[in-house]
């Protein structure tokens, strides 16, 4: 059996289902579908890395190895994640797609709410004030810059890869996927399908809400899910207010531009001005 050659390690709500989506397509790339949250999360360490290594027995012998895990990149574990992938696979190659933190903090509240995780009573500014105030995962999965610094101090940075979901996944997705193809070793020129297609997103009406208010297990959940979809009920258009925007980006600017002096490259992201930096 095999152990990945790469592994892409977020950010959440940031493409990487769309940029494991477009690899799979590759005779050449073997990645594991779904998320295997074995450095992040320690019961799945705990298992040892033969239970890791399951996760890529149908791989073939002569093609590169991956897995996508966008928990990865935000250093949650008291040993570190960056140390425990370091340990086991000193030679992996990393891929980050980071993404305006603002709106990906608006995402994942989305994500939440569809899930039943936050109160559908609450508007959609009081709960990302409440998650503000109380430090909520959701919002410091945002702060970039010390989640790749914490990569940067195990691994050579030249490992790591770090892409933009509005300049390159949205705007320029064939360049993106040629950086991807080079930082890997890939053969370029690979003719991607799709490449418009949007993977993973978050869409819910109020149906759903209620309904997951009301269902407490995760399987009912998913099955209304699905019905939510199949049935096609208009999406539920919740934004944030400016002032809470603001918020937002006041509390991520500073973050912010450490992270384009590490990466030594700007994105057009949200400031509390309304305008971008």
């Amino acid at each position: 059996m095999a152990l990945p050659d790469f592994i892409i390690i977020g950010a959440q709500k940031s493409g990487t289902s769309w940029l494991g989506s477009c690899l799979r397509q590759r005779d050449d790339v073997f990645v594991h579908r779904g998320e295997i949250h074995y450095f992040n999360d320690d019961r799945n360490y705990n298992r040892g890395p033969g239970w890791y290594e399951t996760h890529f027995s149908e791989a073939r012998d002569d093609v590169l190895v991956g897995e996508k895990t966008p928990n990865y990149l935000p250093n949650c574990v008291s040993v570190g994640q960056p140390e425990r992938i370091k340990d086991l696979l000193p030679d992996v190659k990393l891929v980050a797609i980071v993404r305006d933190p603002v709106e990906r903090a608006i995402s994942s509240y989305r994500h939440l709410r569809q899930r039943g995780r936050v109160s559908a009573r609450m508007s959609i500014d009081s709960a990302l004030h409440q998650m503000m105030n109380d430090g909520h995962w959701a919002i410091g999965f945002g702060y970039y810059y010390r989640h790749v610094l914490d990569y940067h101090r195990v691994f050579d940075p030249q490992r790591l890869l770090v892409l933009g979901y509005e300049a390159d996944i949205t705007q320029a997705p064939d360049a993106a996927l040629a950086s991807v193809e080079a930082h890997l070793g890939l053969d370029p020129g690979f003719d991607y399908k799709n490449l418009d297609r949007k993977v993973n997103v978050s869409s819910y009406s109020r149906a759903l809400l209620l309904a997951n208010r009301c269902l407490k297990s995760p399987r009912f959940r998913d099955l209304a899910t699905r019905a939510d979809r199949a049935l096609k009920l208009p999406a539920l258009d919740d934004r944030p207010s400016r002032a809470t925007v603001d918020r937002l980006a006041a509390l991520y600017e500073t973050e912010n531009e450490r992270l384009f002096d590490l990466i030594g490259k700007r994105f057009e992201w949200t400031t509390a001005s309304g305008s971008s930096t």
